[in-house]
């Protein structure tokens, strides 16, 4: 989906094995950004990504039956995306990832497209089952972490238009506060349901 308010792309894909949760009010959210042609969708990656400031990647971590996130997945298919992006790009990530995962994108976007100078950034979900678009669209605040100011001035103009309390910090600590546990036995990768104090 690529939005032309902002020239941002909001990457809305179910891995394998999520199952689709209604969203009250977003088909209709959906059919007024298409009538309005603000909202356009295609599955052409370099159509998409071809002229935009800022890639937002919302997967959906997928979970086995023991409920152990798919990381890869996710970082896969952010991968995937940085051959398309254009020069300067931020890539703003809302997927349920552990920390370290942004500095591992960094170090694979400086190794392969050292010219590019991508911007990586981290803003945690914070949405709630069945009020996904309501929490979103008036959030208490947002959270975000980034490395620059070239990132922060973009999402600070990208996430004013939802609400002016922004708690910046950096990439790491922002990815510390997803509303969400997970424990991956055998690998000492804990992910805390609050933020460590």
């Amino acid at each position: 989906m690529i939005s032309s308010l902002t020239g941002v792309l909001i990457v809305l894909k179910r891995p394998p094995g999520c199952r689709r949760i209604p969203a009250p009010g977003l088909a209709e959210l959906l059919t007024k950004g298409i009538e309005s042609a603000r909202l356009r969708f295609t599955a052409d990656a370099s159509v998409a990504l071809r002229n935009i400031e800022v890639l937002w990647i919302a997967y959906d971590t997928p979970v086995n039956a023991n409920d152990i996130g798919d990381v890869d997945y996710v970082l896969e298919q952010i991968e995937r995306a940085l051959d398309e992006l254009p020069r300067g790009a931020t890539v703003l990530i809302s997927s349920q990832l552990p920390v370290g995962s942004v500095r591992r994108l960094e170090a694979i976007a400086e190794g392969r497209f050292p010219d590019k100078s991508i911007g990586f950034a981290y803003s945690p979900e914070n949405l709630r089952l069945g009020k996904a678009l309501e929490v979103f669209l008036k959030p208490d605040r947002i959270v975000a972490g980034v490395r620059s100011s070239r990132d922060k001035e973009r999402l600070e103009r990208l996430f004013s238009s939802i609400t002016h309390r922004i708690e910046w910090m950096s990439v790491e600590s922002a990815a510390c506060f997803p509303p969400f546990k997970m424990f991956k036995r055998g690998t000492g990768s804990t992910w805390l349901s609050t933020p460590p104090r």
